[in-house]
């Protein structure tokens, strides 16, 4: 800057506080500085702020605004320090104390503003934002009882407040009291209309209600009032999703990781609606941009399972593992019990959130059924709350332990007080996992099984059973944090559900022609199954597919799904689709199909074990490990080897050879309960009896 230049700054830096000598001049200073204030200049109006404090420090205006102005963009030590001189020139100024415990909770300290703003309210009782304030602050402090007592005292002085009746359903909501809280944002509405947060608030709670409807209008009258409302944006794609509206929960998702993208769980929720679209690469990159700007182990774990999807991410499977092992479930000093065993059978412990009506228990409950007591006495840890007849033919057998509600620490402690010899890990990096619970070792010895289909990486599972189709012998021991443990034969036993429907007669002699099917979810559809399904359809003319995911309730998911076909050839009107459908249903349906297309890399387990009890054999091809060889470990087992194909070609060629023989498939349907309940894959106690000898050998190496 030349000497000119310089100044010409200092004089006009001169003029400028010299014409803000006089009380008038700063007045109206400061109107111009509040009107650039809501023009959005806030650089130009803390300049003018900063040069009435040099020239009166103890102008109260110009301190109150400018500290509001800091608090607003996120400087908080500035705000507070503005504060404290207001308060330090007014100590006896309700306002001043009342935003003063505002800036000191967003800079997270809870005590020291609660304390304030009880002063402001000692001070003014009538203000409705100190009980607002202080509610907020007694939530933050884990103290929601307080919070409505402060609430209630709240509304006898301003009873007509929406503010303070939709702080009341805020915090009912928290106390999970759903019908208060709806009543209560219902009310506040009715005094002011206006407010996007409570209609938020109101969508959330009609949701919780199951009042689906009614929340979508609530979010649609909430984006009516503030179009770029993140929240309202995101909650309402968590209500989209809910119903199974994907197309539309994307689009809302998406804005919202638009309007905020710090947001780094926004953007991992957006990952995973996309991949329930097949929408793989955009929610790998989501994903991982999500979690670096916040990490968080549950949707690391949606990483590491969407990668089993896929086969460009073999190699990144157990290196992205153990990276969340790393992160999660190693813990510095691991409990990894060295107690004697017990006298008695051996005490096995089970975890997993899925002691229901759910895919993992049509394979534990046929093992626990024939567990033999007196070699094993089970105990079940179940971290659901969800209950139903499957989770109380569980209990004849096995002691349960709800662990949903208990942290880590108390699971573990829980686990060490019982005993456990041989903890059994059942979830894998699939919803509801503890895995957390295994890295600190509470069990001596410690197995993956069952639930998953890849690595945990936690080092602290010493073992996962598997057996030789699933995992062969050396190639698939490279892919695993686990040592593998081959069980002889297969490693699951399967039971067909109470209540099947009987096995229907072939589709293609009435239909004249044949009709394939895969009621797989649909994220298994990628694109290599894609390819080849297209060739089978193309090998078999005149043929049709019927396909059954519960986002096919979406029809614009269908037009995407029905356009990813039209583009390979297959014309519309040939693929079926169908959305989610109670279980009866869901078994019915197959006796519209002839023949079951397996889905690769992530093999079908329990959908391909129901198409076999519903007489429909399934053409499965045979991949590398794990995931993409279930179908080789069923089927071989079910007695029907040559349903696996090695290959592309062969696969195709299968599929066309059997739509050309139909009076033989028609009598492998009519067989095919009898055969798999026969089959080794049914075969309860043997299986029991290997896992139990399992145990006790691995049990030996320690």
């Amino acid at each position: 800057m030349s000497g000119k230049s310089r100044t010409a700054k200092r004089n006009k830096q001169h003029k400028s506080s010299r014409n803000l000598q006089s009380s008038s001049e700063r007045a109206a200073a400061l109107t111009h500085a509040g009107q650039l204030q809501n023009a959005g200049d806030l650089a130009g109006a803390s300049a003018i702020y900063r040069q009435i404090l040099a020239i009166d420090p103890a102008n109260e205006n110009a301190l109150f605004l400018s500290g509001l102005l800091e608090h607003g963009r996120g400087d908080q030590h500035s705000a507070c320090a503005h504060f404290e001189r207001l308060i330090k020139l007014r100590d006896a100024d309700a306002d001043y104390r009342l935003w003063y415990a505002r800036i000191l909770r967003a800079m997270g300290d809870s005590q020291r503003a609660l304390a304030e703003v009880r002063r402001s309210r000692a001070l003014s009782s009538q203000q409705e934002g100190a009980y607002h304030t202080e509610s907020l602050l007694l939530r933050d402090l884990g103290s929601p009882l307080e919070a409505l007592d402060v609430l209630h005292a709240g509304v006898v002085i301003a009873p007509r407040s929406a503010l303070l009746h939709s702080s009341l359903g805020e915090t009912y909501l928290l106390l999970r009291d759903i019908n208060k809280a709806r009543a209560s944002f219902e009310h506040a509405l009715e005094l002011d209309g206006s407010i996007c947060s409570t209609w938020i608030n109101l969508g959330l709670a009609l949701q919780a209600e199951g009042h689906s409807a009614a929340a979508t209008l609530a979010f649609e009258q909430a984006l009516r009032i503030e179009p770029n409302n993140a929240d309202a944006h995101y909650n309402f794609a968590v209500v989209l999703e809910n119903d199974n509206l994907l197309d539309r929960a994307i689009v809302h998702a998406h804005r919202a990781a638009q309007l905020k993208p710090e947001r780094g769980d926004w953007q991992t929720g957006l990952a995973g609606l996309l991949s329930q679209v097949c929408e793989f690469d955009a929610a790998l990159t989501l994903y991982r941009s999500g979690l670096a700007l916040r990490p968080d182990p549950l949707e690391h774990s949606s990483l590491i399972a969407l990668q089993q999807y896929l086969p460009s991410q073999a190699s990144e499977r157990l290196p992205e593992a153990r990276r969340w092992a790393d992160l999660y479930a190693n813990a510095p000093t691991p409990v990894r019990s060295t107690r004697a065993r017990a006298p008695g059978p051996l005490r096995v412990g089970y975890v997993s959130a899925d002691f229901r009506q759910h895919s993992v228990c049509y394979f534990f409950e046929p093992l626990l059924a024939a567990h033999d007591l007196g070699r094993v006495a089970v105990t079940c840890y179940v971290n659901s709350n969800k209950k139903d007849a499957v989770t109380e033919r569980l209990a004849q057998r096995a002691t349960m332990r709800s662990i949903k509600d208990l942290t880590d620490a108390q699971v573990v402690e829980l686990i060490e007080n019982d005993g456990i010899d041989v903890l059994v890990e059942l979830s894998g990096h699939t919803l509801g996992h503890r895995l957390h619970v295994f890295g600190r070792a509470p069990a001596p010895l410690q197995l993956a099984y069952l639930g998953y289909p890849g690595t945990t990486g936690v080092p602290a599972i010493r073992y996962r059973l598997t057996d030789p189709l699933v995992d062969p012998a050396p190639l698939g021991d490279a892919f695993y944090s686990e040592q593998l443990y081959r069980l002889p034969r297969v490693f699951c036993c399967f039971q067909a559900p109470d209540g099947a429907p009987p096995v229907g007669p072939l589709p293609a002699r009435s239909r004249g022609q044949v009709t394939f099917g895969s009621l797989n979810k649909y994220m298994k559809v990628t694109d290599p199954v894609m390819h080849l399904w297209t060739q089978v359809m193309h090998s078999v003319p005149n043929s049709r597919l019927i396909l059954q995911s519960s986002v096919f309730a979406d029809p614009a998911v269908c037009a995407g799904v029905r356009d990813r076909f039209v583009k390979r050839g297959v014309a519309a009107e040939r693929v079926e689709l169908f959305g989610a459908m109670p279980l009866a249903e869901h078994l019915a349906l197959y006796q519209q199909i002839d023949m079951g297309l397996d889905t690769h890399p992530w093999n079908g387990h329990t959908t391909t074990c129901l198409a076999l009890h519903m007489g429909v054999p399934v053409l499965a091809l045979a991949g590398d490990l794990g995931a993409s060889r279930m179908g080789v470990s069923v089927l071989s087992a079910a007695g029907l080897p040559d349903w696996v194909a090695a290959d592309e070609a062969s696969y195709v060629l299968a599929a066309q050879r059997w739509s050309s023989e139909l009076s033989a498939l028609a009598e492998l349907r009519d067989g095919l309960r009898v055969q798999l309940q026969r089959s080794a894959l049914c075969d309860g106690p043997r299986l029991a009896a290997e896992v139990e000898d399992a145990y006790i050998a691995l049990g030996t190496t320690l």
